[in-house]
């Protein structure tokens, strides 16, 4: 039978599964709201000069870029995370969300969008992984209405569920995941500008090669396998096709 963890680290768990589980499906109820699912490729195209510099101020990341628009596929804001669906309500929907805490009565859009934005960046940060009861009961009561609010009263039960669940050691995956989140690149600062450099000149060599079928079969199984092997006779095009979908 797993070991019950301590309570301040067990407070910590909760409100860490509320920020990182329970808000962005709060915050993408509210996004489709703003952005239709049925016109969002729409939009996003008659955005992308926006977006493309956003993505240049390092705002929007390469992963999320191709979310917005993706080679195969149709775009859906399912595959959108926390940050971007956040960004695009800040910079296309014109919704005042801040990097600060909000004023307590500030109940807006928003406001409750600041908040949990707020609550996020401060565990991206945190050096501790706990919390007290006292600090808990205050933190938590703010942050489940906020949810609520902006994802409706549908979000009200899995809020509470989530205060009284019986954690034990099992649920340390999460803060696992947490610590895992925050480990640094282990490339130096040197090496990963110039791998920046290298993937910047492989940008700008990507129109000079015709995407051929085996080519698009190879994009294909990449994005689906952890591993493809390409084999086949000197001079049949491998290092191309590799270098093209790299």
């Amino acid at each position: 039978m797993s070991a019950a963890i301590p309570k301040e680290e067990s407070n910590y768990l909760r409100f860490y599964y509320m920020m990182m589980k329970v808000a962005p499906k709060a915050v993408r109820i509210k996004f489709n709201t703003e952005f239709s699912p049925i016109v969002l490729q729409k939009t996003l195209n008659q955005s992308k000069s926006k977006l493309s510099n956003l993505r240049k101020d390092k705002v929007i990341n390469a992963i999320q870029w191709e979310h917005l628009f993706p080679r195969t596929g149709t775009v859906s804001s399912e595959n959108f995370d926390f940050s971007l669906m956040i960004c695009l309500l800040r910079n296309l929907a014109d919704i005042p969300i801040d990097d600060i805490h909000p004023d307590p009565n500030n109940k807006t859009d928003g406001g409750n969008l600041s908040r949990l934005k707020y609550f996020r960046n401060k565990f991206a940060h945190a050096t501790d992984c706990t919390m007290s009861d006292e600090i808990f009961e205050i933190k938590w009561k703010e942050i489940s209405e906020t949810i609520e609010r902006i994802g409706g009263i549908q979000f009200k039960q899995p809020c509470e569920e989530a205060k009284v669940t019986k954690l034990d050691e099992n649920d340390k995956e999460l803060l696992l995941e947490w610590k895992n989140s925050k480990r640094k690149d282990p490339m130096s600062e040197g090496l990963c500008n110039i791998n920046k450099e290298i993937i910047e000149e492989w940008k700008a060599e990507k129109g000079k090669v015709i995407e051929t079928k085996a080519i698009k079969e190879l994009s294909r199984l990449v994005k689906e396998e952890n591993i493809v092997v390409v084999i086949g006779p000197s001079g049949c095009g491998k290092s191309t096709a590799i270098h093209q979908i790299a």
